[in-house]
């Protein structure tokens, strides 16, 4: 069915894995599972520098967390990040803040929140869903100490620091680990013995004074180089024109969409984006929800779209014929739509690209139904469908794939392009 270009010569440095992140300044304030690692960002950028011998700007159309941002700003090179969570982009805008505080000052700063009282302020997110306790709840998200603990720091950074984004992000770090409950993979799943831990203000008090000293260690003696970050809190779908990211050209283009596995990322970030006042009702949430690519199914947009590409129509059509087994029925519509979203997104980066461009991706291959659907080889094709240059498909590492269909190896893939004329 293919005919990618498979090397693992990008295996080693390029990893599809977030994790490696948390062992570097600045990546480390918040922990986000879902993303790449910063040396094959690094590593994009080293290429061109060889291939092209000039100065670059770098796009991030689905910036998540701001890896590539972050890199683009250590290597002292403008770039421009997109992305439709406004709590994810407030994470990337944290991470690449420059600031011209001392240590000494920061350390006054943070003893001064440490130190404000009371610990506790109600908080508007009490009996609100499954944020806090009420008795005809069997699971809640944080104990009600905790949520007036984050209030009263909250409105301490504010009132204190002017609301400094590292010191916001420490807070988040801090809730994360005073929370009930843990991101998994396309949800939240209760920690063991959660019950019984009794997380309170104090601990989240604590947890936060460790992040934060990490934050002024790493913000102080870690200055960032000088260069423009430029962020968008919008939907890729409606980011590229003048009015929103003016009249720039990009040289790199770095990213990794949304996965196609039907992982609703506004709903594993519900916490942070209800604490931070990002949203602040279900219609929000919704609202969000449907700004997002159609790489899921827990909204239902009005419409479904095709691709230019054949491979997918022949794809949707087999999994139709398997609806009765497919776990959601709109199915066969995401995959559809997801590649349709996914040619726009291609074109429109073409079209904002200097001569000589190179774009590289991150995307993971897909199977419903014990149907394989291979997502980097489709999107090489839309690639060259709008006019990019495939320079390669390299095969990063093997996952495990649904536990229906586990006889199909799936895999994360890097795709390289190049624009040429």
């Amino acid at each position: 069915m293919s005919n990618a270009i498979l090397h693992q010569d990008y295996s080693e440095d390029c990893i599809p894995n977030f994790n490696v992140n948390m062992e570097h300044s600045r990546h480390r304030w918040y922990s986000f599972k879902e993303g790449y690692s910063s040396a094959l960002v690094q590593r994009a950028i080293n290429e061109y520098k060889l291939e092209n011998n000039k100065e670059m700007v770098i796009l991030d159309p689905f910036s998540g967390s701001g890896t590539t941002a972050l890199v683009a700003a250590e290597n002292s090179i403008d770039s421009l990040a997109i992305e439709v969570n406004p709590f994810l982009a407030y994470v990337s805008r944290a991470k690449s803040v420059s600031t011209k505080r001392s240590e000494k000052y920061l350390l006054k700063q943070l003893k001064e929140i440490i130190s404000i009282r009371p610990y506790e302020v109600e908080s508007p997110l009490e009996n609100i869903s499954t944020f806090s306790y009420r008795p005809e709840l069997k699971k809640w998200l944080y104990n009600i100490s905790v949520l007036r603990g984050f209030e009263s720091l909250k409105q301490g950074i504010q009132s204190i620091s002017e609301g400094f984004p590292p010191f916001m992000l420490a807070l988040y770090s801090a809730m994360a680990d005073c929370s009930n409950a843990k991101r998994d993979g396309k949800c939240l799943r209760y920690k063991r013995d959660w019950s019984s831990m009794g997380f309170s203000s104090i601990e989240l008090r604590n947890r936060f004074e460790m992040y934060a000293r990490q934050v002024i260690r790493d913000v102080t003696l870690v200055p960032l180089g000088t260069s423009e970050q430029t962020f968008i809190n919008n939907s890729v779908l409606n980011s590229f024109n003048s009015k929103i990211m003016g009249e720039k050209k990009f040289d790199l283009t770095v990213f990794s969409p949304p996965y196609l596995n039907s992982f609703d990322y506004t709903d594993v970030y519900r916490p942070e984006l209800y604490l931070g006042d990002f949203v602040k009702s279900q219609d929000d949430l919704k609202f969000l929800r449907s700004q997002t690519l159609r790489s899921h199914v827990q909204y239902k947009w009005d419409t479904y779209d095709k691709s230019s590409s054949q491979q997918v129509e022949g794809l949707v059509e087999m999994l139709k014929e398997r609806s009765s087994i497919l776990w959601d029925k709109g199915i066969p519509g995401m995959v559809s739509s997801y590649f349709a979203d996914m040619e726009q997104v291609l074109n429109n980066i073409y079209n904002v690209s200097n001569k000589d461009a190179a774009m590289w991706i991150v995307v993971s291959t897909s199977s419903y139904a014990g149907i394989e659907i291979p997502v980097d080889n489709i999107l090489a094709e839309l690639g060259g469908t709008v006019g990019w240059e495939l320079s390669g498909i390299h095969t990063l590492r093997k996952i495990r794939g649904a536990s229906q269909n586990e006889s199909i190896k799936l895999r994360e893939s890097l795709i390289r392009f190049k624009k040429r004329g």
